[in-house]
């Protein structure tokens, strides 16, 4: 596309006026934007659907995965108990932060999958373990249908606390509006159906 400069030489050699340089600029520019928004959606989708973009994406998703297991490990020394309330309660804020910046920022397909499959067992598991401290009992994180003390039956906080992990993944979702989240939602719906399959045992 020619320049400014372009035009102000065709105007000295009398191919234009001076009072045409700039109206024929504004029009050629408005030309050229016109042009670059019609095939910048077509090439942003094709892009959209990429699994990985390259081993960028795979190594960023490898380093999570050993920040993850280093918060794990770190926190269930420091709380003596890998399975507690603070320890997952704070896996939930450290992968909705960590979603902030490579989901919503950065866009990146493989890391965002890894940080919606930890939000959502993560919050299923924080939520029962909060549900059964409440109900005077010790924990099952959604493993037995009573709690490891000698407390009342709280077999129900497992099915609640599957159902409000979906209700945490769909605010998720609406916040990162990754796809594949519903189908970590349907796995919960699956352990809800399963654990009512299996009070009903009892």
């Amino acid at each position: 596309m020619p320049s400014l400069d372009h035009l102000q030489a065709a105007a000295d050699k009398g191919l234009l006026t001076q009072s045409q340089v700039m109206p024929l600029k504004s029009f050629l520019d408005e030309q050229h934007l016109a042009v670059t928004e019609e095939f910048e959606p077509a090439v942003a989708e094709a892009e959209e659907v990429h699994f990985a973009r390259g081993f960028h994406d795979i190594f960023i998703s490898i380093g999570l995965v050993i920040l993850l297991v280093g918060y794990l490990v770190g926190m269930s020394v420091l709380f003596d108990e890998l399975i507690s309330f603070p320890v997952f309660a704070g896996l939930m804020v450290l992968s909705w932060g960590l979603a902030e910046w490579f989901t919503k920022k950065l866009m990146l397909a493989l890391p965002s999958i890894l940080l919606t499959g930890t939000f959502v067992v993560a919050s299923a598991i924080t939520i029962d373990i909060g549900l059964e401290f409440l109900a005077g009992a010790g924990h099952s994180s959604l493993l037995s249908k009573k709690g490891s003390g000698s407390g009342p039956d709280v077999g129900w906080t497992n099915s609640l606390a599957f159902l409000l992990s979906i209700l945490a993944g769909w605010i998720f979702y609406k916040r990162f509006k990754v796809p594949i989240t519903p189908a970590f939602l349907l796995v919960s719906l699956l352990g809800f159906i399963l654990n009512n399959s299996k009070l009903k045992m009892y």
